[in-house]
């Protein structure tokens, strides 16, 4: 099943992204509309800096609101999406089980938030190395920074969503550890990076434009409107409103879209390729977070102790870190041991 069926079948998460981002939206614009209002009426010199840092602190208000809600319902459509690669069913109650599958994988919501976590710091540090591969075209023209800074960033926006794609590869993997599965997908990524970017380059081009003709169709409409009424920061209500209608539909389609058509490159490359041994203890040395994403999955590849970067050399896992059975982690669901105990306290595997 190709990306644009998978993103048909899927859309009731489309759907459900998007009415939580128009409902945040709403009430971010309120609140701006609100904060005007109170600076346009006073004279107050610090009730204008007060209005102008309340709407600024609104976006990080909102954030932390999506950072939840948001992860709660790419988990689901991430699990669901697996399925489909897997087996090409469409579960018939795609919300529900996706929750469910959420759940057998991770024990509690701080689990799965704590992988995302890793695995996007891992991604975010490992770009860094994948960015200076186009350096070159700075030490042969000195004048060519911006061009340089234009392709590093073109880079890392294709590779946006490759952290979702190792998430995916967790619940395909139900034989390990949720860490560990991560761990490979990190390397899967790393050990195919130009395939993936050549691959996903094209769908991000697309997007960047696609993304500009929206955003400057919406605020001209909306200032229109705006125009209508009298209000001497119109142009400020109309920025807003326009930012938070582009940013609810990019979230709800268009990144939902190229997460799916990453996530189906990335899934060829995952079955077709195999996986280098040495990368892991490379990865280790480049990225601290994926040392400890690593370090959470066992130490291991193969059931055999992998090499992590350390001092001023590569040593064996086990001297930088502990095997699967002796793992502070629980391997089901990556919640830390208490003590002595045989069982983990949240999920029940055996320690």
């Amino acid at each position: 099943m190709k990306a644009f069926d998978i993103f048909k079948k899927t859309m009731i998460f489309v759907w459900m992204r998007l009415g939580i981002n128009l409902a945040v939206s709403a009430g971010v614009i309120l609140w701006t509309i609100m904060w005007i209002a109170i600076a346009s009426a006073s004279e107050n010199g610090f009730m204008i800096i007060l209005a102008v840092i309340a709407i600024a602190l609104s976006g990080k208000i909102v954030s932390i609101i999506m950072q939840y809600i948001g992860y709660m319902i790419k988990s689901a459509q991430i699990a669901v999406i697996a399925e489909i690669f897997q087996t090409g069913r469409i579960p018939n109650n795609m919300v529900e089980f996706g929750k469910e599958r959420v759940k057998s994988k991770f024990a509690q919501a701080n689990v799965y938030i704590l992988l995302d976590k890793l695995v996007s710091g891992s991604v975010r540090q490992i770009n860094k190395v994948v960015n200076s591969t186009v350096g070159w075209i700075e030490k042969l023209v000195p004048q060519a920074s911006f061009i340089t800074n234009i392709v590093q960033k073109f880079t890392t926006l294709t590779l946006t969503y490759v952290d979702e794609c190792c998430l995916c590869y967790t619940f395909m993997k139900d034989e390990q550890s949720a860490f560990k599965s991560a761990a490979d997908g990190v390397v899967i990524y790393f050990q195919n990076w130009k395939s993936l970017l050549k691959s996903s380059a094209k769908g991000t081009g697309i997007t960047i434009v696609a993304e500009l003709a929206v955003g400057i169709i919406v605020y001209l409409i909306i200032m229109a409107i705006v125009g209508l009424f009298d209000a001497s920061l119109g142009w400020l209500i109309a920025l807003v409103t326009a930012i938070c209608i582009i940013f609810s539909l990019r979230d709800a389609f268009i990144s939902s879209f190229m997460m799916i058509y990453t996530m189906e490159n990335f899934n060829k490359e995952a079955q077709t390729g195999k996986i280098s041994v040495d990368l892991y203890g490379k990865l280790c040395g480049i990225s601290k977070k994926f040392k400890e994403l690593f370090d959470k999955g066992g130490g291991t590849v193969n059931n055999q102790p992998a090499f992590s970067a350390a001092g001023n050399g590569s040593l064996p896992a086990e001297s930088v870190s502990v095997s699967q059975n002796n793992s502070r982690f629980c391997s089901g669901c990556g919640a830390e041991f208490n003590g002595s105990e045989k069982f983990c306290s949240s999920c029940g595997k055996e320690k």
